[in-house]
């Protein structure tokens, strides 16, 4: 039986995307703890639970990175702006090591920030 409701929620989903999880049960008249058990419901929550931990670990890096950017740029340079405050805490991963990059060589905090 499982199987069989398995190819029928599939095909719902496809012929019907608008429909939703409330629709498809009502059409079925199942409940929703039999819809969860279907091997379409359980594929789709494992690849929003990919893509969710995927998107948690890389916001998670970037604010580790931006942290250990603005710790050494306060302790070479001091108190840092408002606006360079902003930028950081905004940023992508790949900017952040950018930025890092300048650092190195920079002779003040606008040098590090100037080009982008």
């Amino acid at each position: 039986m499982l199987y069989d409701l398995d190819l029928i929620v599939t095909v719902l989903v496809y012929k019907f995307p608008g429909l939703g999880c409330e629709g498809i049960r009502k059409m079925l008249g199942i409940h929703e703890i039999e819809l969860q058990q279907t091997r379409f419901f359980q594929e789709i929550a494992e690849e929003y639970e990919a893509r969710g931990r995927a998107e948690g670990e890389a916001r998670g890096r970037a604010e580790g990175e931006a942290i250990l950017l603005k710790r050494r740029l306060l302790r070479r340079f001091g108190a840092l702006p408002a606006d360079i405050e902003a930028r950081i805490a905004c940023a992508s991963v790949e900017q952040i090591e950018n930025w890092f990059d300048r650092e190195l060589d920079a002779k003040s905090v606008d040098e590090v920030f100037e080009k982008g």
